[in-house]
């Protein structure tokens, strides 16, 4: 679970050069406003620099392996 389930958007100190685009919550699409109140299994969806992947999935989901990067990465 992410430690900011309950927290609204606008509280969430979302890494630089990352945007929440939109939540999917029960199937449904949402777009997301500052006041919006992210909740357990939502799906969030993001523009990101790649170089803030990292963060951002140690943001939501603290303690999770790196990511492995493949030679496709690279490119």
């Amino acid at each position: 679970n992410s430690p900011y389930a309950g927290a609204r958007v606008g509280d969430v100190p979302w890494p630089a050069e990352t945007v929440l685009v939109g939540i999917i919550r029960e199937n449904r699409p949402i777009a997301p406003s500052r006041d919006d109140a992210l909740e357990p299994h939502d799906e969030l969806l993001f523009i990101a620099a790649r170089a803030m992947e990292d963060d951002l999935e140690n943001l939501l989901s603290p303690g999770h392996l790196p990511r492995v990067e493949s030679e496709d990465d690279e490119a």
